[in-house]
């Protein structure tokens, strides 16, 4: 299946030299975003969280993307409501890098790697449309937090994240940047406009909307 990444930035022409296919590139990216996540759930227990947030507030609609949604498809932090954001860069590993991830991915590679691989160039990157809302630091881990606005039952739901964005913060960014010594950022999903849904699906929230 091919996914859609957002920001566009995954470069899989650049590795066409080192003899990847499409499935091994996929593979190799999914390797490393799941070993990279072990770290975090040491960190952070993203279920608690979880428990939180249902605790907190009753009902809030998980956004029901997970087969088209690369970003949540393979998450291993066990949350529904949180995943790494961040693209995965393996295009821009060397080859003896390369060969440690295909042979030996262990906690000192990934410490030594993950910004060069998760990071976008640049200061401020678009995770979605060109907004305030979607900008978000290019040089920090990215931690998606995501619910399907237009199935909230109340105005109080839809507006959990802003009124427990500190909340969140803390909980989840203040240990993990405290552990890592590097930047991390939250960015919403409302899913409004779905931007991972297929086409049939987009068509038919369309229809809704239209009447």
């Amino acid at each position: 299946m091919n996914y859609k990444f957002i920001p566009d930035s995954i470069k899989i022409d650049d590795s066409i030299p080192l003899n990847y296919s499409l499935d091994e590139f996929l593979e190799l990216q999914i390797s490393y975003k799941q070993s990279f996540e072990k770290i975090l759930t040491d960190i952070v227990d993203f279920a608690y969280f979880d428990n939180w947030v249902k605790n907190t507030i009753n009902d809030l609609p998980i956004v029901n993307d997970k087969e088209a949604n690369f970003y949540r498809k393979f998450s291993t932090l066990n949350s529904d409501y949180i995943y790494l954001r961040n693209n995965i860069h393996i295009e821009k590993l060397d080859f003896k890098e390369l060969n440690e991830l295909r042979s030996n991915v262990n906690k000192d590679f990934l410490l030594r790697t993950y910004k060069k691989v998760l990071f976008e160039g640049g200061d401020y990157t678009f995770f979605g449309s060109a907004t305030d809302m979607d900008l978000v630091a290019s040089k920090s881990l990215v931690f998606e937090f995501a619910f399907d606005a237009k199935e909230c039952a109340t105005l109080d739901i839809c507006n959990f994240y802003n009124h427990y964005k500190e909340n969140i913060l803390e909980f989840i960014a203040k240990p993990i940047a405290d552990a890592l010594n590097c930047n991390v950022s939250l960015h919403r999903y409302s899913a409004i406009p779905e931007l991972f849904s297929t086409e049939d699906n987009k068509e038919s929230i369309k229809s809704a909307y239209l009447g």
